[in-house]
């Protein structure tokens, strides 16, 4: 196997330092891929595409055959591309779509059986999920592989140990707000901080740092513990994935994902809590309600403030006469001297009303009241508002805040990194339920069966579907080569004559469809199929230029592998376009008699010179027809698709003629008439 990530086809210098960097070191990289751990492809940022390429090349070397050394042509390559994209429309995961591109085709009969036993259990599983397959789908597009979290403590994070220190800097990833105390006078660093991680192991001035408010001592040793944002972040950055994996374990027929998520299950709703760096306040009523208290403190002081001088308006204007000439009196004065000294019946009146409103300020916020004594002055009147005092009690309620949060933060903490593991196996279980229910629908709505694989040169199917067709499909019945489904019929060289439009080329598909479908293990799409495993496959598609060098390229192609002699099939469609009518049915007639005598080719040919053909080639070669019988009521070709076997068919032209004819007005079809007289002389 490989001994160097630069070894694995796909992965150059760029990709090699990205996956080195994500694995942390070069052999992680490639164990993991080895071990067949492609998501981590993904999460290191690597395109599918490209992640695809690398995983296909990876099993390609364990099985010891690269699908592209067997694909010779680049329409065969198109074929099994399209075969792909169409696989790959079925997952609902990146992870789902690299699996599926790991079905190429291969010469290991061993790994041909593995992967029909395992096609054949997911289609067993999809048929069991029945009317529950929706909804796994919908969870299964929010499964991503997992990513690691990105913590961002807001609070400073303070040590005296140096191995405590060296390990934060590399678990925040030296971007986190931390000091390394060294002497007492680095304590001076943490006065202006709202709230302070002061970690006790071996420190000396733990005491010292202690007298601070801000500052909440930290005596666990535990690296999660000191910044539980490692825990939170991993599941806050996972968190739809996670939530969609305990999902779908409960939907899953799976005992494995069921035990996985039983423990995670009682933790959905503190999981649905996270953010990708801390918690959800209504994780907590007494957090949420000092969140609350805070973001309304300001107004709602000011509110209350403006009822306590009304209150102390109307309550001083009620004494007496005197009262209300007092009032007018304190109105204009704006004196406290002037305040304090009235009679004791107004001052305790203002004091009341001050303290009083405090109370119900307190209430509003749901806070204790005795932290909002003194908030409202009561040296002047109007009354107004200690902003001193307000802005110290607001800075109380945040340390709180965030003393709460991380007391929270690290419970939660102490609680999932229990369940990381289950995690992590649990998103890995939804994963490969994405690619089993993949292949199984895959395999359920092409009605794919694993063929009977011989060695003796051959592919024959019946009840043969073109998969790349949709709608009503009349299913077809062929061979090639000598197979015991097809008794008779053994020729290896078949030329494939017949209507336009009649499906020729979708047979020619068809049969490349069969080879190549038989060696991914996934199955092909027929009631029942023989195949031989295939060193070489080769496809020609309808020429696109006439012109004499592609013509000579064409016959140096078949130059370079007319003495290979290895197991191969060589399908080829309406090539004799790039020459003369005359000239091609003798060239193709002399491929078809070279080809016929090796007996490990298979080559078929569809042609409109099936007439000319059979003048030229020897015994051995096989001449079928697709049928044309007439016109339907809508002047539509009425045609058996099923070939015939050994018997000529004409393209039938002057069906053609007769439509058109059919279908013109009465001053054009004379030209038809004219045309198809021709036809009955």
């Amino acid at each position: 196997m490989f001994e160097s990530l630069s070894e694995v086809k796909g992965v150059g210098e760029k990709i090699r330092d990205v996956l080195t960097s994500h694995y942390g070191s070069e052999k992680n990289a490639l164990d993991a891929l080895l071990n067949k751990e492609f998501e981590g492809l993904l999460t290191a940022g690597i395109p599918i595409q490209k992640a695809g390429e690398i995983a296909r090349s990876i099993e390609s070397e364990r099985l010891g055959f690269s699908y592209a050394n067997a694909l010779k042509t680049s329409e065969a390559r198109e074929i099994f591309t399209r075969i792909m994209d169409v696989l790959r429309s079925y997952p609902q995961t990146d992870y789902g779509r690299i699996g599926v591109s790991l079905f190429h085709p291969t010469l290991d009969k061993g790994e041909i059986a593995r992967r029909n036993r395992y096609t054949a259990g997911c289609a067993g599983l999809a048929k069991r999920m029945g009317n529950k397959t929706d909804e796994i789908q919908r969870l299964l597009k929010l499964i991503t592989p997992l990513v690691e979290g990105e913590p961002r403590p807001r609070d400073l994070i303070v040590t005296e140990d140096p191995e405590i220190f060296s390990q934060l800097k590399s678990a925040l990833k030296q971007k986190g707000n931390i000091i390394f105390v060294e002497d007492l006078s680095d304590l001076e660093f943490l006065r202006d901080s709202e709230f302070v991680r002061y970690v006790q192991r071996n420190a000396s001035y733990g005491g010292s740092a202690l007298e601070l408010e801000c500052v909440e001592p930290v005596y666990e040793d535990d690296l999660l513990l000191i910044v539980p944002e490692i825990v939170l972040s991993f599941y806050g950055a996972n968190r739809e994935c996670i939530l969609a994996a305990i999902e779908i374990a409960g939907l899953a027929d799976d005992p494995e994902m069921r035990a996985l998520s039983k423990p995670l299950s009682l933790e959905v709703e503190t999981i649905s809590r996270l953010s990708h760096n801390g918690i959800d306040p209504s994780i907590s009523t007494e957090l949420e309600s000092l969140k609350h208290a805070l973001e309304q403190i300001d107004s709602a002081a000011q509110e209350t403030l403006e009822l306590a001088n009304k209150a102390v308006t109307l309550k001083m204007s009620e004494m007496s006469l005197d009262g209300r000439g007092l009032l007018e009196l304190l109105r204009t004065a704006q004196s406290s001297a002037l305040l304090s000294s009235l009679p004791g019946d107004f001052t305790e009146l203002v004091e009341s009303e001050a303290q009083a409103h405090e109370g119900l300020l307190a209430d509003s916020l749901a806070l204790d009241k005795r932290l909002l004594r003194g908030v409202f002055a009561t040296d002047n009147l109007p009354l107004e508002l200690d902003t001193d005092r307000l802005t110290e009690l607001k800075e109380h309620l945040s340390g709180e805040q965030l003393r709460l949060e991380y007391t929270l933060k690290k419970q939660i903490a102490k609680k999932l990194s229990n369940h990381t593991a289950s995690v992590k196996g649990l998103v890995r279980k939804a994963m490969e339920l994405d690619l089993r229910l993949a292949i199984g629908q895959f395999t359920i709505d092409h009605g794919l069966k694993p063929p009977v694989v011989q060695s003796q040169p051959a592919v024959s199917f019946a009840g043969g579907r073109n998969i790349f067709l949709t709608g009503e499909i009349q299913p077809i019945s062929y061979v090639i080569g000598r197979s015991a489904d097809f008794p008779g019929h053994s020729a290896r060289a078949v030329v494939v004559t017949g209507a336009n439009s009649g499906g020729k080329t979708t047979l020619l598909e068809l049969i490349l469809q069969t080879a190549i479908l038989a060696q991914t293990g996934l199955g092909v799409a027929c009631e029942k199929a023989r195949c031989t495993l295939f060193e070489e496959i080769y496809y020609f598609g309808k020429a696109k230029s006439d012109d004499a060098g592609a013509f000579e390229t064409l016959l140096k192609t078949f130059e370079d592998i007319s003495n290979t002699h290895r197991k191969r099939i060589i399908l080829a469609d309406e090539i004799e376009s790039i020459t003369e009518p005359g000239a091609a049915a003798k060239i193709l007639a002399g491929l078809l008699d070279w080809f016929k005598e090796d007996e490990n080719t298979l080559i078929a040919v569809v042609t409109h010179l099936g007439e000319d053909i059979k003048e030229h080639v020897g015994a051995g070669v096989r001449i079928d027809g697709i049928e044309a019988t007439g016109l339907d009521e809508a002047h539509n070709l009425i045609v058996d698709r099923n070939p015939s076997l050994g018997m000529l068919a004409k393209s039938t032209p002057e069906l053609i003629l007769d439509r058109l004819s059919r279908k013109a007005d009465k001053q054009k079809k004379g030209l038809y008439t004219a045309i198809l007289a021709r036809f009955k002389k």
